[in-house]
């Protein structure tokens, strides 16, 4: 009896350690895999970028497009959507697809809560709805941004644009708010 006992111990405290030895290598498997994603995307997005510097396009975007498939978890992906969309307005002029990214950006925007890409993609969308004749979807952009990024942005450029935008609308109010707020420097 005492014997039974002394090896069902043995076995069970056998077990716990080939549990905990499989967890701990399990981990260091993951960790090794993360990483070596993490180099393969950002080997990627160096080279995005250097495409992007030699104004080649579609090149860039097919290698900022192929983060986002391929490596979806990467730490940069949000500065790769972002540039996605960058090149769609400010070089090709598509501001459909401009659109379209900036617009999956703001999907994640709890996901990525506070980063600076987020607040300049809510200005980018507000310049392309003002573009596009929308002054009231630019305003709820520039209004959202002020409230919830005031550190992330240039502030007298959101102010200057929502000037131009309150008085389109006919918005006295507004307009007389923000401008004391821009003289103010607030």
């Amino acid at each position: 009896m005492q014997i039974n006992r002394i090896k069902n111990g043995v076995l069970i405290g056998l077990c716990v350690l080939l549990f905990a030895l499989a967890l701990y290598g399990i981990n260091k498997y993951w960790n090794w895999h993360n990483q070596k994603i993490e180099f393969e995307a950002s080997q990627v997005f160096n080279l995005a970028e250097q495409l992007r510097l030699e104004q080649k396009w579609a090149g860039a975007l097919d290698q900022y497009k192929l983060i986002l498939t391929k490596y979806p978890r990467y730490t940069g992906k949000l500065e790769a959507e972002f540039k996605i969309a960058n090149i769609y307005l400010h070089s090709l002029f598509d501001l459909q697809e401009a659109t379209k990214y900036y617009t999956e950006i703001i999907k994640q925007k709890d996901r990525y809560n506070g980063e600076k890409r987020v607040a300049d993609t809510m200005i980018e969308l507000a310049d392309i709805y003002r573009a596009q004749g929308q002054p009231r979807e630019a305003i709820g952009f520039l209004e959202e941004v002020q409230a919830e990024y005031p550190i992330q942005i240039n502030k007298q450029y959101v102010y200057s644009q929502l000037v131009a935008l309150y008085g389109q609308v006919g918005d006295q109010q507004k307009l007389a708010d923000v401008l004391q707020k821009q003289r103010g420097g607030l």
